[in-house]
């Protein structure tokens, strides 16, 4: 048992699972034959200096932070690399779990489309000018071949517990 930051109420927890090393040697030489016999394989992406720093692309099980300030391309990365994802590996099966805490699915999906319409979010969004009927349906064919991948987003904010919840349902 455990402390929480405050020191004033009890927490129960249980401890993370110990291994010995042989366990880790069994399980390094299982995955170094994996990789040789391309049982496992990294995800591809379009960004080939990234699949060369890696291990030719991002490796499962693994946690990749991406950081940088407000509107230096962050958000723009993330959605080129579930594009990818999906686009350059064929062969694995899989879902995204995105979540997004600081923009709306509505706001993502909508700036992930504007470049392919060639417009600007605010023009999507009728900002100073109505989007025409025509623009509309040009949106909405984007929006639609989209509509089936295997992306799940949550773009409410959570505790860690909730969002560890989210993960595991």
């Amino acid at each position: 048992k455990t402390f929480s930051s405050t020191g004033m109420e009890r927490i129960s927890s249980s401890p993370l699972e110990i291994k010995h090393i042989s366990e880790g040697v069994v399980s390094a030489k299982k995955y170094i034959a994996d990789r040789k016999s391309g049982k496992e394989k990294s995800l591809r992406t379009s960004f080939n200096k990234l699949n060369k720093v890696f291990m030719d692309g991002l490796d499962w099980y693994r946690i990749f932070t991406i950081a940088g300030l407000s509107g230096s391309g962050k958000s723009t990365i993330l959605e080129n690399l579930k594009r990818d994802f999906i686009v350059l590996n064929p062969d694995e099966n899989f879902d995204i779990l995105s979540f997004e805490f600081e923009m709306r699915i509505e706001d993502q999906l909508a700036r992930n489309v504007s470049s392919k319409v060639d417009m600007s979010v605010k023009e999507l969004y009728s900002a100073g000018g109505e989007l025409s009927d025509e623009d509309f349906e040009s949106v909405s064919k984007e929006l639609d071949k989209i509509s089936d991948a295997p992306i799940y987003y949550v773009d409410n904010v959570g505790t860690v517990k909730e969002i560890i919840e989210t993960i595991l349902y």
